[in-house]
Protein backbone atom coordinates (compact mmCIF):
# COMPACT_ATOMS: atom_id res chain seq x y z
CA UNK A 1 0.00 0.00 0.00
CA UNK A 2 0.77 3.21 -0.17
CA UNK A 3 0.28 4.89 2.60
CA UNK A 4 2.96 5.56 5.25
CA UNK A 5 0.96 3.87 7.93
CA UNK A 6 -1.50 0.96 6.75
CA UNK A 7 -5.10 0.70 7.94
CA UNK A 8 -5.84 -2.65 9.42
CA UNK A 9 -8.51 -3.86 7.70
CA UNK A 10 -10.64 -5.52 10.56
CA UNK A 11 -14.00 -5.68 12.60
CA UNK A 12 -16.06 -2.56 11.27
CA UNK A 13 -13.63 -2.42 7.94
CA UNK A 14 -13.54 -5.89 7.05
CA UNK A 15 -17.55 -5.95 7.82
CA UNK A 16 -17.99 -2.74 4.64
CA UNK A 17 -15.51 -4.83 2.58
CA UNK A 18 -17.87 -8.55 3.17
CA UNK A 19 -20.94 -6.03 2.78
CA UNK A 20 -20.05 -4.95 -0.62
CA UNK A 21 -19.52 -8.58 -2.41
CA UNK A 22 -18.32 -8.80 -6.03
CA UNK A 23 -17.67 -6.14 -7.46
CA UNK A 24 -16.27 -7.47 -10.80
CA UNK A 25 -17.45 -4.97 -13.46
CA UNK A 26 -18.85 -2.57 -11.09
CA UNK A 27 -18.89 1.33 -11.88
CA UNK A 28 -17.96 2.57 -7.78
CA UNK A 29 -17.96 6.10 -6.43
CA UNK A 30 -16.64 6.37 -2.95
CA UNK A 31 -17.80 9.42 -1.19
CA UNK A 32 -15.38 10.44 1.68
CA UNK A 33 -13.07 8.20 0.94
CA UNK A 34 -10.38 9.94 2.96
CA UNK A 35 -7.25 8.23 3.09
CA UNK A 36 -8.25 5.83 0.75
CA UNK A 37 -8.56 2.45 2.61
CA UNK A 38 -10.85 0.59 0.58
CA UNK A 39 -9.37 1.59 -2.69
CA UNK A 40 -5.96 0.62 -1.65
CA UNK A 41 -7.58 -2.90 -0.40
CA UNK A 42 -9.33 -3.74 -3.91
CA UNK A 43 -6.35 -2.38 -5.90
CA UNK A 44 -3.95 -4.64 -3.55
CA UNK A 45 -6.59 -7.78 -4.27
CA UNK A 46 -6.89 -6.95 -7.96
CA UNK A 47 -10.61 -6.43 -7.94
CA UNK A 48 -11.54 -6.94 -11.48
CA UNK A 49 -13.60 -3.48 -10.92
CA UNK A 50 -14.16 -1.77 -13.87
CA UNK A 51 -13.86 1.86 -12.76
CA UNK A 52 -13.49 3.95 -9.27
CA UNK A 53 -13.75 7.32 -8.84
CA UNK A 54 -13.09 8.70 -5.18
CA UNK A 55 -13.42 12.18 -3.54
CA UNK A 56 -13.54 13.96 -0.12
CA UNK A 57 -13.09 17.25 1.05
CA UNK A 58 -9.52 17.52 1.06
CA UNK A 59 -6.64 15.77 -0.32
CA UNK A 60 -5.61 13.05 2.35
CA UNK A 61 -2.69 12.06 0.68
CA UNK A 62 -4.55 9.89 -2.42
CA UNK A 63 -2.19 7.57 -3.19
CA UNK A 64 -1.47 5.86 -6.63
CA UNK A 65 -3.05 3.30 -8.15
CA UNK A 66 -4.00 1.48 -11.54
CA UNK A 67 -5.52 3.42 -14.13
CA UNK A 68 -9.05 2.33 -12.79
CA UNK A 69 -8.61 4.69 -9.69
CA UNK A 70 -9.45 8.64 -9.66
CA UNK A 71 -9.05 10.84 -6.85
CA UNK A 72 -10.80 14.23 -6.24
CA UNK A 73 -11.17 16.85 -4.22
CA UNK A 74 -15.35 17.71 -4.12
CA UNK A 75 -18.08 17.64 -1.44
CA UNK A 76 -21.06 15.61 -1.07
CA UNK A 77 -22.80 18.28 -0.85
CA UNK A 78 -21.66 19.59 -4.16
CA UNK A 79 -20.56 16.57 -6.63
CA UNK A 80 -22.18 17.88 -9.53
CA UNK A 81 -19.53 15.96 -11.62
CA UNK A 82 -20.77 13.21 -10.67
CA UNK A 83 -23.95 13.69 -11.72
CA UNK A 84 -26.07 11.01 -14.48
CA UNK A 85 -22.68 9.22 -14.16
CA UNK A 86 -24.85 5.62 -13.70
CA UNK A 87 -22.21 4.37 -11.07
CA UNK A 88 -23.56 1.05 -10.02
CA UNK A 89 -22.68 1.25 -6.41
CA UNK A 90 -21.58 4.36 -4.43
CA UNK A 91 -20.04 3.95 -0.61
CA UNK A 92 -20.68 6.77 2.35
CA UNK A 93 -19.06 4.75 5.16
CA UNK A 94 -18.48 6.66 8.50
CA UNK A 95 -19.32 9.61 6.46
CA UNK A 96 -22.88 10.92 7.29
CA UNK A 97 -22.12 11.65 10.83
CA UNK A 98 -19.73 14.61 9.83
CA UNK A 99 -21.00 16.43 7.22
CA UNK A 100 -23.33 19.51 8.52
CA UNK A 101 -26.47 18.76 10.58
CA UNK A 102 -29.42 19.08 8.53
CA UNK A 103 -27.53 18.79 5.29
CA UNK A 104 -28.14 14.88 5.24
CA UNK A 105 -30.89 14.74 2.69
CA UNK A 106 -29.16 16.98 0.26
CA UNK A 107 -26.17 14.70 0.64
CA UNK A 108 -28.12 11.43 -0.05
CA UNK A 109 -30.41 13.31 -2.74
CA UNK A 110 -27.16 14.10 -4.87
CA UNK A 111 -25.44 10.57 -4.06
CA UNK A 112 -28.95 8.92 -5.68
CA UNK A 113 -28.46 11.51 -9.17
CA UNK A 114 -24.67 9.77 -9.35
CA UNK A 115 -26.43 6.05 -9.71
CA UNK A 116 -28.24 4.38 -12.33
CA UNK A 117 -31.64 2.96 -11.35
CA UNK A 118 -30.96 0.00 -9.34
CA UNK A 119 -27.89 1.10 -8.15
CA UNK A 120 -27.03 0.10 -4.45
CA UNK A 121 -25.49 2.83 -1.75
CA UNK A 122 -23.50 1.42 0.64
CA UNK A 123 -23.92 3.16 4.16
CA UNK A 124 -22.30 2.92 7.95
CA UNK A 125 -22.63 4.77 10.66
CA UNK A 126 -22.45 4.84 14.81
CA UNK A 127 -25.54 3.33 15.72
CA UNK A 128 -27.72 4.94 18.28
CA UNK A 129 -27.78 3.15 21.36
CA UNK A 130 -27.69 3.81 24.89
CA UNK A 131 -23.95 1.89 25.02
CA UNK A 132 -23.03 3.38 21.55
CA UNK A 133 -23.80 6.57 22.79
CA UNK A 134 -22.05 6.36 26.07
CA UNK A 135 -19.36 5.21 24.84
CA UNK A 136 -18.45 7.39 22.48
CA UNK A 137 -16.16 10.54 24.18
CA UNK A 138 -17.10 12.91 20.99
CA UNK A 139 -21.07 12.51 21.48
CA UNK A 140 -20.65 13.91 24.42
CA UNK A 141 -18.00 16.32 23.85
CA UNK A 142 -18.91 18.05 20.53
CA UNK A 143 -22.39 16.30 19.64
CA UNK A 144 -20.80 13.56 17.27
CA UNK A 145 -23.75 12.42 15.95
CA UNK A 146 -25.05 8.29 15.76
CA UNK A 147 -28.41 7.44 13.72
CA UNK A 148 -31.14 4.84 13.95
CA UNK A 149 -32.28 2.84 11.47
CA UNK A 150 -35.44 4.03 11.15
CA UNK A 151 -34.52 7.84 10.93
CA UNK A 152 -31.99 6.64 7.90
CA UNK A 153 -35.06 4.60 6.39
CA UNK A 154 -37.14 8.29 7.06
CA UNK A 155 -34.71 10.10 5.43
CA UNK A 156 -33.32 7.24 2.49
CA UNK A 157 -37.31 6.48 1.27
CA UNK A 158 -37.75 10.42 1.33
CA UNK A 159 -35.10 10.87 -1.43
CA UNK A 160 -35.97 7.49 -3.56
CA UNK A 161 -34.00 5.09 -2.10
CA UNK A 162 -35.59 1.68 -0.96
CA UNK A 163 -33.90 -0.31 2.22
CA UNK A 164 -32.57 -3.95 0.63
CA UNK A 165 -30.28 -5.02 4.21
CA UNK A 166 -29.59 -3.30 7.66
CA UNK A 167 -27.79 -4.59 10.18
CA UNK A 168 -25.86 -3.62 13.63
CA UNK A 169 -22.82 -5.11 14.79
CA UNK A 170 -20.24 -4.64 16.73
CA UNK A 171 -19.81 -4.06 20.44
CA UNK A 172 -17.98 -3.20 23.54
CA UNK A 173 -14.76 -4.41 21.77
CA UNK A 174 -14.73 -2.09 18.79
CA UNK A 175 -16.07 0.99 21.26
CA UNK A 176 -13.07 0.57 23.75
CA UNK A 177 -10.20 0.20 20.45
CA UNK A 178 -12.01 2.94 18.86
CA UNK A 179 -11.12 5.02 21.96
CA UNK A 180 -8.37 3.95 22.61
CA UNK A 181 -6.94 4.56 18.81
CA UNK A 182 -8.15 8.40 19.43
CA UNK A 183 -6.74 8.75 22.19
CA UNK A 184 -2.98 8.08 20.98
CA UNK A 185 -4.02 9.94 17.71
CA UNK A 186 -5.17 13.10 19.51
CA UNK A 187 -2.87 13.33 22.99
CA UNK A 188 -0.02 10.93 21.84
CA UNK A 189 -0.19 11.90 18.21
CA UNK A 190 0.19 8.62 16.72
CA UNK A 191 -1.87 6.46 14.72
CA UNK A 192 0.41 3.22 15.84
CA UNK A 193 -2.16 1.88 18.67
CA UNK A 194 -5.62 1.39 19.49
CA UNK A 195 -6.94 0.72 15.90
CA UNK A 196 -5.70 -2.92 15.91
CA UNK A 197 -6.95 -4.10 19.32
CA UNK A 198 -9.10 -7.20 20.30
CA UNK A 199 -8.35 -7.85 16.67
CA UNK A 200 -10.07 -11.58 16.94
CA UNK A 201 -12.92 -10.46 19.03
CA UNK A 202 -13.61 -7.44 16.99
CA UNK A 203 -13.53 -9.30 13.77
CA UNK A 204 -15.63 -12.13 15.31
CA UNK A 205 -18.20 -9.52 16.71
CA UNK A 206 -19.13 -7.92 12.98
CA UNK A 207 -18.83 -11.04 11.07
CA UNK A 208 -20.57 -13.76 12.67
CA UNK A 209 -23.96 -13.76 11.44
CA UNK A 210 -25.38 -14.81 14.98
CA UNK A 211 -24.13 -12.15 16.47
CA UNK A 212 -26.37 -9.01 16.97
CA UNK A 213 -24.82 -5.70 18.13
CA UNK A 214 -25.23 -1.80 18.75
CA UNK A 215 -22.45 -0.15 17.74
CA UNK A 216 -22.45 0.32 13.93
CA UNK A 217 -25.55 0.50 11.70
CA UNK A 218 -24.85 -0.80 7.94
CA UNK A 219 -27.37 -0.27 5.63
CA UNK A 220 -27.86 -1.34 1.73
CA UNK A 221 -30.34 0.50 -0.13
CA UNK A 222 -31.18 0.57 -4.19
CA UNK A 223 -32.34 3.52 -5.95
CA UNK A 224 -35.83 3.26 -7.16
CA UNK A 225 -37.40 4.48 -10.17
CA UNK A 226 -39.01 8.46 -9.43
CA UNK A 227 -42.66 7.91 -9.90
CA UNK A 228 -44.75 10.10 -12.36
CA UNK A 229 -45.69 13.72 -11.08
CA UNK A 230 -43.38 13.04 -8.20
CA UNK A 231 -40.24 15.66 -7.84
CA UNK A 232 -38.03 14.28 -5.61
CA UNK A 233 -35.91 16.87 -3.12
Amino acid sequence: MNNKITTAIDGRLKKSIVLLGDLTGKKILDVGCKAAWLENYLNDHKTKLKEMHSFDVENYDFPKLGKKFHFAIDSVLDMKRYFGKDFDVATFFEVIEHIPKNTELQALTNIRKTLKVGGKLYLSTPNKSLFSNALDPAWWLIGHRHYSEKELRKMLEKVGFKIVKSEVRGGFTELIAMDTYYLFKNVFRTKRFGSNLFKDKRNSDYLDKNKKGFATLFIVAEKTKEKKNKTLP
